[in-house]
């Protein structure tokens, strides 16, 4: 029986599974200067927040950054020109459960920021409560930040005031890994608005939190997250030497 190197790939799909599930995809970059940052809910200065990703959701800027302890994220709500305290708000979710799941285990964090205060409120997946979305309010960690603001002149994306939101997520509380499942939005009280991302999602219950299975994914190049895990590729390269060296026995 001959071999045919075109049976290669098909061995491969098998010993490592194929994922054809296809989440919106964003991004977080390394950044040194983290403890640079002015915890003011704001962008201060030019060079602030510059060393992170940039995300655009319909004009709203996600900036994502980490330094390996927290993850950084900035929600500025450029398009946003009317504001109301305490009620207008960013959220930020993400787990790094990368299981599709409808309802919010306790592997899932959320982070609720409200205008002009400097308190997020961090929710916890796992409750029973179908009306919370399966959330409990739970202690903070004392390493999380959120303080959110008015932008002025110092922001990058526009002079004209809007809300933004800042956040410093310890990465221990969430679990370390190179992908996460994420969710960010901000609400617009006025106009009753909500700007998501993944985009178009339905918000149509508070406290406006999707299921982890809408969430997109959160990828972190930085640490290199391979086509293959290592140890698998290392085998299937095993394998398609003793196929190729089988190969040239059998042509002979």
């Amino acid at each position: 029986m001959k071999f045919s190197l075109r049976w290669i790939p098909f061995f491969a799909m098998i010993c490592i599974g194929v994922n054809f599930v296809y989440a919106d995809q964003t991004v977080t970059t390394f950044r040194d200067d983290g403890n640079a940052t002015i915890w003011d809910g704001k962008w201060s200065f030019l060079q602030e927040w510059k060393r992170t990703s940039y995300t655009d959701v319909d004009g709203m800027a996600l900036r994502i950054g980490h330094d390996y302890n927290y993850l950084y994220v900035l929600l500025d709500a450029v398009p946003q020109n009317s504001f109301t305290k305490n009620t207008d708000y960013g959220i930020v979710c993400i787990t790094a459960n990368l299981a599709s799941k409808n309802f919010a285990t306790e592997d899932d964090h959320c982070f609720l920021l409200s205008l002009e205060t400097r308190n997020a409120v961090t929710l916890q997946g796992g409750s029973s409560l179908g009306t919370t979305n399966h959330y409990t309010k739970v202690q903070n960690d004392p390493q999380l930040i959120g303080v959110s603001g008015i932008s002025d002149s110092n922001d990058r994306y526009s002079d004209s005031p809007h809300p933004t939101y800042e956040f410093r997520i310890p990465i221990d509380l969430v679990g370390r890994s190179d992908m996460y499942h994420f969710y960010a939005a901000t609400y617009d009280t006025t106009n009753n608005h909500m700007t998501t991302w993944p985009k178009n999602i339905d918000t149509t219950k508070f406290p406006n939190i999707p299921s982890p299975s809408q969430w997109g994914d959160l990828i972190s190049p930085d640490k290199s997250i391979p086509e293959f895990p290592w140890p698998m590729l290392a085998l299937i390269l095993s394998f398609m030497s003793i196929f190729i060296i089988n190969r040239k026995k059998w042509l002979h």
